[in-house]
């Protein structure tokens, strides 16, 4: 716990990990990034893609549910994410986003 803060080095909106007990938010701790991103895209993840895409700053809700687990709702989802990329990784990541069409800007 850091300033109220859970750390963690797995983070999704599974009951298990998430924010819902932690009024404060969670901090995702990863040494090496990459690996984290590349489990965004594979299939399976559409929801742990959505919950960081809303959970970035503690103001919106975020309701997972789920088919015999129950629906779990979250007032204020907030995760922050911490730890490293090399460049090479990285530009490949946001290569294939970008083609994917989710990368903007």
């Amino acid at each position: 716990m850091v300033s109220g803060i859970s750390l963690r080095s797995d983070v999704s909106p599974r009951p298990s990990s998430t924010s819902h007990d932690n009024p404060n938010g969670l901090l995702l701790f990863r040494d090496e990034l990459s690996g984290f991103l590349h489990t965004m895209d594979r299939p399976g993840h559409e929801i742990d893609r959505a919950f960081y895409c809303e959970a970035w700053n503690g103001t919106d809700a975020f309701t997972y549910d789920r088919i015999g687990r129950g629906t779990m709702h979250i007032r204020a989802a907030c995760v922050s994410v911490l730890g490293g990329i090399q460049p090479g990784p990285l530009e490949g990541i946001c290569e294939t986003s970008s083609a994917a069409g989710r990368m903007t800007g």
